[in-house]
């Protein structure tokens, strides 16, 4: 019987990257999702709006 098990463990900083280009993308789809509503804040300064 075989008792070596090895376990598959992503690189801790292959992992790190992972999860930064997630973050990354993910603000950035906010972001544009935020800029295609019209009741978004950001979209009436962006238009032009006098800032408040």
């Amino acid at each position: 019987m075989n008792t070596d098990i090895k376990t598959n463990r992503i690189n801790t900083r292959l992992k790190l990257s992972l999860l930064w280009m997630f973050l990354l993308l993910n603000m950035a789809y906010a972001d544009i999702l935020s800029l295609m509503d019209a009741t978004s804040p950001i979209r009436n300064i962006m238009a032009g709006a006098p800032m408040q």
